[in-house]
């Protein structure tokens, strides 16, 4: 049994054979060469080989080229002069468009200063050792009822109070 390789091996090698057959029986002979410009005087580009070495004078071909792209704009499209007058100057920090005149952000420092007092914290610490204890009795107990609806508001209560204490003072 051959494996993988033997096989693909064994098409490879016919195809060569075919080819170097078909070299010598002269199949290519009559094949149209690709025209292309002369090497010193073409360059690789990303459009193409272009012509590093340009003339004054413009071939018949790109004249009715441009001339047929111009029939088609047909004056649609016009060089617009703005007046020096019109023009305003203003100096902005980031002058992107018209709609974006103006600061970015407020450059304004926020107050800063303790946002809660040490009664806010006692109550946080009291609220939380009740949740704890409270979240222990549900874990023992087989039957937890309606302890899961006073779980609920106390960890509700206890957000209210943290974002409380986190907000900044006015």
């Amino acid at each position: 049994m051959k494996d993988a390789f033997e096989a693909s091996k064994e098409d490879f090698d016919s195809w060569v054979d075919k080819w170097d057959k078909a070299l010598a029986d002269g199949v290519f002979k009559d094949v149209p060469k690709i025209p292309s410009t002369a090497p010193h005087t073409s360059q690789d580009s990303f459009f193409g080989l272009q012509q590093t070495n340009p003339t004054d004078s413009i071939s018949s071909s790109d004249a009715d080229y441009w001339r047929a792209i111009s029939a088609v704009a047909d004056g649609g499209v016009e060089v617009q002069r703005i007046d020096e007058s019109d023009a305003v100057s203003v100096d902005l920090p980031n002058p992107v468009r018209k709609s974006t005149e103006g600061t970015d952000q407020d450059l304004k420092p926020g107050p800063l200063g303790l946002t809660f007092s040490e009664e806010d914290i006692k109550k946080l610490e009291e609220m939380k050792v009740k949740l704890h204890e409270l979240e222990n009795k549900i874990a023992a107990m087989e039957d937890k009822g309606n302890y899961d609806s006073q779980v609920k508001a106390m960890i509700e209560k206890i957000g209210e109070l943290s974002d409380k204490m986190c907000r900044p003072k006015s």
